[in-house]
């Protein structure tokens, strides 16, 4: 005995058996159809309830609950409401408390979900958490000029700290003496100073950089500037700044004069800032570096043996350790040609004699002869050489007034 097949479908409609139908099984049998198609439809049913229990088939909605549930919210909010389907429904939630008073508050602190854990009012920059900013008392006093800038006054060789960074006054006149600046490192980070010369005498006074820390200045002849300079003269001063990687950057100084140009003066004393006379000096290489670069680089650098005929240039001294400046003790300057076409052929620095532009004089005299002619004679006249004498001084100069000349070598 077989059974019957069943196919996975909804067949439409139940075949009804008539009285005129035979008797006749088997599975295409008339007898057997209505079983059939109940048992397809069965099939197919129990295929679309174990999609729905599986989860791959989509159930369509109640309208209502047979039982309706409660919805409730807890935690940071809650609140709850009874749900059956038929109707949306809407539920209030309230929020839990956080712990901080009812309030306004400039300050409030915040948890990792953004709700508000604690809340204040400081009246305080450190109450506020700010530590890189200054005080009311501390800003009352830079604007008064107190407290915060102080004033260092230095008469023997030392080194300063940052605490000393600020106006530092320094009197060399016991002696030589020589000043170095802090570390300019990033502990330092960017701080102000000003050093000032109050004695006028020629004592070398020395501002040092420490280490291997440089002062940026002439960085046109040497980038990475020098470590130390000169004060030369009663208020003669330099400001600088740090700018913690080690370096020294001058913001200001007394005489800002180019190196090594020229100047005259109307008194006989060197004004201070920064000046030597124009006459003929020796330098120590090792002392002024940057006045030695300057001249290397000047187009304007002999040797010794070539000074002469050279005097307004530069030269490399003993070869070694020294240099020499130029001299221009009781000479006028004159621009250089550059090709101008009226003093062609010059070097920079060239010394040149006093001279008259190439010209000729005539300066006839008279002499008187006899000469017989016929039963008689004539007397006449015959040129003869003269001179009208000297006159005049050691040299061809215009009007001039004499003032002492000086180079600027720092």
């Amino acid at each position: 005995m077989a059974d019957l097949p069943e196919l996975n479908e909804w067949p439409e409609g139940i075949y009804q058996l008539e009285t005129s139908d035979p008797v006749l099984g088997g599975p295409e049998g008339i007898d057997n159809l209505q079983a059939k198609q109940l048992a397809s439809r069965t099939k197919w049913l129990k295929d679309q309830i174990a999609k729905i229990v599986a989860g791959t088939s989509v159930v369509g909605k109640a309208l209502q609950l047979k039982t309706a549930r409660t919805l409730k919210f807890t935690g940071a909010a809650t609140g709850s409401g009874t749900y059956d389907g038929s109707a949306d429904t809407e539920i209030t939630l309230s929020l839990a408390d956080s712990g901080v008073v009812a309030g306004s508050f400039t300050k409030v602190s915040v948890s990792s979900k953004g709700l508000v854990t604690g809340g204040s009012n400081p009246t305080t920059l450190v109450g506020y958490g700010i530590t890189d900013a200054y005080t009311k008392t501390e800003t009352i006093d830079l604007i008064n000029g107190v407290g915060q800038i102080p004033l260092v006054e230095v008469n023997t060789s030392k080194s300063l700290v940052a605490n000393e960074l600020g106006l530092v006054l320094i009197d060399a006149s016991a002696g030589a003496l020589t000043v170095e600046l802090p570390d300019a490192n990033s502990a330092l980070g960017v701080r102000g100073v000003v050093v000032r010369r109050v004695d006028n005498t020629i004592n070398r006074l020395v501002i040092k950089a420490a280490g291997s820390n440089k002062i940026k200045f002439h960085t046109h002849l040497n980038a990475a500037g020098y470590p130390f300079f000169y004060l030369m003269g009663a208020g003669d001063y330099w400001h600088l700044r740090s700018d913690g990687k080690g370096n020294w950057i001058p913001i200001a100084r007394l005489d800002g004069t180019a190196l090594g140009r020229p100047v005259f003066e109307t008194t006989t004393v060197l004004n201070p800032g920064g000046h030597a006379p124009l006459g003929n000096a020796v330098f120590i290489r090792a002392d002024w570096p940057w006045l030695w670069d300057h001249a290397q680089q000047s187009g304007m650098l002999t040797t010794e043996a070539a000074r002469g005929g050279m005097e307004g240039g530069w030269t490399s001294g003993d070869g070694a350790t020294t240099f020499r400046g130029p001299d221009a003790r009781g000479k006028f300057f004159r621009p250089l040609d550059e090709s101008a076409g009226i003093d062609p052929g010059r070097p920079a620095g060239s010394y040149r004699l006093d001279d008259f532009k190439s010209h000729a004089h005539y300066a006839p005299s008279a002499g008187y002869g006899t000469q017989a002619m016929g039963g008689g004679s004539i007397t006449y006249a015959t040129p003869t050489g003269g001179s009208t004498g000297a006159a005049g001084g050691a040299e061809t100069v215009p009007k001039n007034i004499a003032y002492p000349g000086r180079i600027k070598v720092i």
